[in-house]
This record gives C-alpha cells, structure tokens and sequence, in this order.
C-alpha cells in the first residue's frame, strides 16, 4: 500500500483536471497527489497525523481519478483505509424508532415526509424510520465504532424492508446487511425530461444528460468534514446542469443541487406530486 501511496504522492498531477474537489476549490491541497503526498509524510512521521486526518477526508469517493489513472491507483480505496489509521472524530445521533406497521419501511432522512404518499400509492401500510444524519453514515469509515450501531439497526428492521432513494443510507442499510430497495421498484415513475445519473443511479426513464458533472459534493467525508467545501462542489456541479428541471434517482445528490440553486427532483418529489418550477420551463 505504501508504495501506491507513494507513486501516486509522486505522479505529475495528471488527474487534477478530473476532480471535482479541486477543481471546485482551487485548493491545491484537495488535489489526489497531494493528499497521497500528505499521508505518505504522515507515515514517515514528517507531518503531523492531524494534517493527514484532514487531507483524507477532502474526496466525494467519485473515483474520477481511478479511472483516469494509467496505473488504475486505488485513491478512494487507500483514502478510506487512511481514515481508519488517522481517524477524525465523528459521532452518530441515536437510532429513532421505526413508527407504523407494515413490511415495508419509508426512510426519511430530509426535510419531506413521504411515507404516507407511499402507502397511500400502494394501498398498503408503510412505517416510517427518521434520520437526521443519514443513519450515521459517517460511522463507516470506523468499524470499531460502527459495528455495535449496525447491529442496532438490523434488528430494528429485521423482518422488514426498507424504501430509500438515497446512496448514503443505502451504504449504512448494506454495511448493517438489512434488505432495502428502491422507490421505483415498488412503482412506475414517468419522468420524460432530462436524468442526471448520480453515481450510475437513473430512474430507468427520462434522457440521461450527455455532459453531467462528475460528482454534487454529497457523497463521501467531504460533506461530513467540510461542508463548505461540498457546497463549492455542488455549485459547480449546479453550473453544468441544463436550464431546466432534471431529475435524479438519488436524494442525496437531489439535495446538494437544490441547496446550490439547481431545479432537481429525486423519485420522492415525483410521488409527492412536486411539479417543476414555472420560471425554469
């Protein structure tokens, strides 16, 4: 691992162009080989941990510089892996009650409560599980700290499914091994517009966009650690984005580009009824 790690601390920059937290930012510590160079200081002991604990925690995990890599160097892989040797403190608020009866469980993890238009769309009982940090998604670069809140939250829903649109809940439902599904599986959704596809994540309908940005800056420590820093990003994303509504399967990315002034919906706001924004059609 040392030896990546150094190779990539070494390389010319060659995917700086491709990051989007760099290219966001400006910063040039944000860029891949700088970071690398950072942790390989830190395992020498030439810098201190603290400033490698940073340096880890400045990626949206996109992979944009893994496939642009001649070598294929691992950057998210060996970043998380840097996370748990210079860890930042994180904490995860404690696991609300699921409320309701039925198999199926409608996870609210934003501002919209959208499990009764579920249910009402099915004609079937749907409970309703709050988060207000994702389910401590940020655990999960802390497997000691991560494990006993996992087994939390599989017996809490064991026995039952739960509905998400978002990929940061998803990864902690997956980590804990508790079965989860999407919104359109359960329902057709009819989006005819443009699609933008998060992380490979499209409604199965709509124009997929020929230029869509590499990431919205919710994904991964960056919003955890440096909220700021992924509001930059997702401005940026918000700029490429077509003057018009489009959608997305993920909430997480939906989120991000509303808070950065893009007119986004996710399969929530379409079972919600939310039309488009008048001025922008």
């Amino acid at each position: 691992m040392s030896g990546t790690i150094q190779s990539c601390g070494f390389c010319p920059q060659l995917c700086r162009h491709l990051c989007p937290v760099a290219v966001a930012t400006g910063r040039e510590a944000a860029t891949p080989p700088k970071i690398m160079a950072a942790l390989m200081l830190a395992d020498r002991g030439r810098i201190p941990p603290d400033d490698a604990a940073v340096a880890a925690t400045l990626c949206t995990d996109c992979g944009a510089c893994e496939r642009h890599c001649k070598y294929s160097v691992p950057v998210p892989a060996l970043l998380a892996q840097a996370r748990q040797r210079y860890p930042l403190p994180v904490t995860a608020a404690a696991l609300a009650e699921i409320e309701g009866d039925g198999e199926l469980v409608a996870l609210h993890c934003d501002e919209r409560s959208w499990g009764p238009s579920l249910a009402e769309a099915l004609a079937a009982p749907v409970a309703v599980l709050s988060t207000s940090d994702h389910l401590g998604r940020a655990l999960l670069d802390h497997p000691a700290d991560a494990a006993p809140h996992l087994a939390r939250l599989q017996a809490a829903c064991r026995g039952r499914r739960v509905v998400t649109t978002c990929s940061r809940c998803a990864a902690v439902l997956e980590a804990a091994k508790v079965s989860w599904l999407r919104i359109e599986t359960l329902l057709p959704l009819e989006w005819r517009g443009p699609v933008h596809a998060c992380r490979e994540d499209g409604l199965g309908t709509g124009t997929p966009l020929e230029h869509a940005p590499t990431c919205c800056g919710a994904h991964g420590p960056l919003p955890v650690h440096h909220p700021e820093l992924a509001a930059d990003v997702a401005r940026d994303a918000a700029r490429l984005l077509p003057d018009e509504t489009v959608a997305t399967g993920d909430s997480t990315c939906r989120t991000a580009l509303r808070r950065a002034g893009a007119d986004v919906r996710d399969p929530i706001d379409l079972i919600l009824g939310l039309q488009p924004d008048p001025e922008r059609t």
